[in-house]
């Protein structure tokens, strides 16, 4: 939970109590935490609950389990994630227990811009912590956004890193079950970038992986598109 001044409720019966909590709760902005620690932790398959989906908007990609595969079950399920790290400290070693982080894109560096970038979703996911990730639809559109009357998406893509001595490798852009809708090849670049136009046929999403020649990898937030 973030930007709340009370707590939830001690007792709480599942996490459809939880999610009538989050409803109530003005200004509030939840994230799925953890996502397949265990085998029975995604909260009913990602059930759906279209009052909470305007409040829980952040997924960590950086639970225990199998993260890639769990998005795309949340996102096919209608929720309107962005993906997230973190380092999950438990000591005082914030910072440096690894090089995952969760980037935002703020107007300024101070709380209320870095409200209006998490609900809004204009995050995403990187295992280094140099690296950044954007997604544009129209030049105009930020990812996280949510389009309706589109025939079709003139998508750029961006990834850059701040160390010379890291590289790109390419970056794919996916939809629904997992589909490649496009590939901007990096061919080692420190920087990189590329368009990718799509037709749109019916409701769906699009985001980018950016890959280094690591091995790490960044994920950007959704664009949301129907016709």
């Amino acid at each position: 939970m973030f930007f709340t001044n009370t707590l939830f409720p001690a007792v709480q019966l599942d996490f459809h109590d939880f999610y009538q909590s989050l409803i109530a709760c003005s200004g509030c902005i939840a994230q799925f935490n953890h996502p397949g620690d265990d085998p029975t932790q995604t909260w009913n398959g990602f059930e759906y609950v279209a009052g909470a989906d305007d409040k829980l908007n952040q997924f960590e990609m950086s639970g225990g389990g199998d993260t890639w595969n769990l998005f795309f079950m949340a996102l096919e399920k209608g929720w309107h994630v962005s993906p997230v790290y973190n380092q999950d400290n438990h000591s005082a070693d914030w910072g440096t227990k690894d090089d995952g982080r969760s980037g935002y894109f703020l107007k300024a560096l101070n709380r209320v811009e870095l409200y209006d970038a998490m609900k809004n979703r204009r995050s995403f996911s990187t295992l280094d912590k140099n690296a950044s990730l954007r997604l544009m639809a129209q030049d105009l559109c930020w990812m996280g956004s949510i389009l309706s009357g589109v025939q079709s998406l003139d998508l750029s893509v961006e990834a850059r890193d701040a160390d010379s001595s890291d590289a790109f490798t390419q970056i794919e852009l996916f939809g629904k079950g997992q589909q490649v809708l496009g590939t901007v090849s990096c061919g080692g670049k420190q920087d990189c970038s590329g368009n990718v136009s799509l037709p749109v046929s019916g409701p769906g999403f699009v985001f980018a992986r950016a890959t280094q020649a690591d091995g790490n990898t960044l994920v950007s937030a959704p664009i949301w598109f129907a016709p």
